[in-house]
């Protein structure tokens, strides 16, 4: 019993050791093909959702998209990125538009409305299910 704790115990290290990048996910992020942006770092996808930047380095603005709350994209997205459960970022939303601070980032009700606004938008940025079919204008951008 106290062997399976410790293999058990290591695992989860070195799970816990690993990037978000190099998990495996249940999301990909993803831009309009027009954006020349191949990675970002995960804290940099978090202070875009969270709308603490606005501006890509082109200065045009961003436009971030997300799946519903109850979407397990979502999840995943929310507590790597965020490192947060999707309630708690619920509830910072609350309070950004209770305070006059900020709204939201739109939300779509599947990965295929992600899909077409960021197709639509060129700055745009969203995540949808990893395997999503993505049309050409639309790119995966890898998190690190």
């Amino acid at each position: 019993m106290r062997s399976r704790l410790l293999v058990l115990l290591a695992a989860a290290a070195v799970s816990l050791g690993r990037p978000a990048a190099a998990q495996s996910s249940r999301f990909v992020v993803v831009v309009n093909a027009a954006n020349p942006t191949q990675t970002l770092p995960t804290k940099e996808v978090s202070r875009i959702f969270r709308k603490d930047v606005t501006r890509w380095s082109d200065g045009s603005a961003i436009q971030p998209v997300e799946l519903p709350s109850d979407a397990p994209a979502r999840a995943e997205f929310t507590q790597r990125v965020h490192g947060k459960p999707v309630q708690a970022m619920v509830a910072f939303w609350q309070q950004q538009i209770f305070s006059g601070r900020a709204v939201p980032p739109l939300e779509r009700k599947n990965d295929a409305e992600v899909v077409e606004y960021v197709r639509s938008h060129p700055g745009a940025i969203g995540y949808v299910t990893a395997g999503t079919s993505l049309p050409a204008d639309v790119k995966t951008v890898a998190v690190q």
